[in-house]
């Protein structure tokens, strides 16, 4: 369970990892943490990215995420889309599903990693 930044940070991070090691991804992918403490995963073969961070409701925490995608001058004017899920309900399955069906191209064969 997610309850704090560091808590987030790693658990992006191993997911991260976990894609970049494995020999049937193709993209480039980094992970990197903002001055504003939300952290972001960026596809650098098209460029899409997640922004994430997390959020305190009461006594409800949240990780929200955004997607972004550049338009064709490379920029990122606004999100795609934004949503966020009950801390108790990310972890690392979550996460690789939100990179899987977000993050990579699909191809007419399956997915690209």
């Amino acid at each position: 369970m997610i309850i704090n930044y560091e808590d987030l940070y790693q658990l992006v991070n191993k997911v991260v990892d976990q894609f970049t090691q494995s020999e049937s991804c193709k993209d480039e992918l980094s992970f990197s943490i903002h001055a504003n403490t939300s952290c972001e995963v960026k596809n650098k073969n098209n460029g899409k990215k997640l922004v994430l961070m997390l959020g305190r409701f009461g006594d409800e925490y949240k990780v929200g995420f955004a997607l972004y995608q550049p338009d064709s001058y490379g920029a990122y004017a606004q999100p795609e889309w934004i949503e966020d899920i009950f801390n108790y309900n990310f972890d690392e399955t979550f996460m690789t599903t939100l990179m899987t069906e977000h993050l990579f191209e699909r191809e007419a064969s399956g997915t690209r990693w």
